[in-house]
């Protein structure tokens, strides 16, 4: 996938442009927040779930009833419910927006990819290296928040059997 684009703020008028000093949110992003994402996606325009140009900016209390952290965003799909967080202090999303089935892929193809790298067999880098190779996309692009359900049932396959080979 190549993506191309100004990450830094989301779409606005030409005669609305942040400040400095003001508040900082997904409208008025942290400029060093934004150059520390090395490989960002774009601001959905559309839900990759239901294809629904119905995506906002939403908060987590809208998702979870209750806001989490001091950067409380999500890009939230307003047909079909899947969102995804941002990039603390920025519009960047973490990943794709993913419905209940795609976060808990999400979730259980994570913990053998961490033993993987946890347990010496590989350091981090390495063990995305490998993962991408494994799985046939650029290591650029192997991150588990992007991943739709279906690549995390195969990374996690590919995960646990490196770890039984490496026993």
């Amino acid at each position: 996938m190549d993506f191309e684009g100004d990450y830094q703020y989301v779409k606005r008028s030409a005669n609305d442009a942040p400040y400095r000093g003001a508040e900082k949110t997904p409208d008025n992003p942290s400029r060093k927040a934004v150059l520390r994402v090395s490989n960002p996606l774009p601001v959905p325009s559309e839900c990759n779930i239901c294809g629904e140009a119905a995506v906002r900016i939403g908060t987590h209390g809208e998702v979870y009833g209750r806001e989490y952290s001091d950067w409380p965003y999500v890009y939230l799909c307003e047909c079909c419910g899947s969102y995804v967080g941002l990039h603390p202090f920025t519009a960047i999303p973490l990943g794709t927006l993913a419905d209940r089935k795609t976060r808990e892929a999400r979730k259980s193809c994570k913990e053998p990819f961490e033993r993987l790298h946890r347990s010496g067999v590989m350091s981090r880098e390495q063990a995305y290296a490998w993962l991408a190779k494994a799985m046939g996309i650029p290591t650029g692009e192997c991150h588990f928040g992007w991943f739709t359900a279906e690549q995390c049932t195969a990374a996690k396959a590919l995960c646990i059997g490196r770890l039984s080979h490496k026993r």
